[in-house]
């Protein structure tokens, strides 16, 4: 009789941590905030996106496995938008508006929301411009001809840029870049390759850069 007491109490005593650890576990979870979408690198909200969730599954026997959209919302003016926490959605994506963006953002993790609370943030990639042109600041420098520009992995594409003739192209905004350029003679020969930092150019505006010789 006493053996069976000893047992019991032990039985008791770990449904008790079990207990205790899941409440401690309970009240370390965030509050649900929903979800916001907001510009790559920034907190400046995206009004008017549409945020698509979606689970893993089936949408026949016979089909593979695939994403299923489950269902949508649209951010506000805070680029906030709600995710319930009934859902069987696995993932989220935000698409901006077409004549806007090009691309839509990166997966969000719906299931560690759901599990931890916070706030699930989708980033969308602006639009920007820069425009790039040649000043001669040297007068005793005639013989150069034009300043041509090569493109590299992830950097902006950069055509030639003939002297007093700027170009514009498009690019992602809040994201650094960096090109690469040289001087081209009148006899075809050329200095070396140099590089060139530029900052994040401002979203939905126009960067201007001068290289100088």
């Amino acid at each position: 009789m006493k053996k069976q007491i000893i047992i019991f109490a032990a039985v008791a005593s770990i449904a008790l941590l079990f207990s205790c650890h899941k409440k401690e576990n309970e009240g370390n979870k965030l509050p649900y905030l929903g979800g916001r979408v907001v510009l790559i690198n920034s907190d400046t909200p995206v009004p008017d996106a549409v945020v698509r969730f979606a689970k893993w599954a089936n949408t026949c026997l016979t089909c593979p496995m695939s994403y299923v959209e489950v269902g949508t919302d649209t951010t506000d003016e805070s680029g906030h938008f709600d995710i319930p926490t009934n859902t069987d959605a696995t993932m989220a994506i935000a698409f901006g508006v077409d004549s806007i963006y090009d691309r839509q953002s990166a997966e969000g993790n719906v299931t560690a929301y759901i599990e931890n609370g916070g706030e699930l943030k989708l980033s969308l990639v602006p639009p920007a411009w820069i425009k790039v042109s040649a000043l001669d600041v040297e007068p005793l420098n005639p013989e150069i001809d034009y300043v041509e520009g090569f493109p590299n992995t992830g950097t902006l594409v950069f055509p030639m840029v003939y002297l007093g003739n700027p170009i514009i192209w498009k690019v992602d905004g809040n994201i650094s870049k960096w090109v690469s350029y040289r001087f081209v003679y009148t006899d075809n020969s050329s200095t070396p390759i140099a590089h060139y930092d530029i900052s994040p150019p401002p979203p939905f505006d126009t960067t201007e850069y001068i290289i100088t010789y």
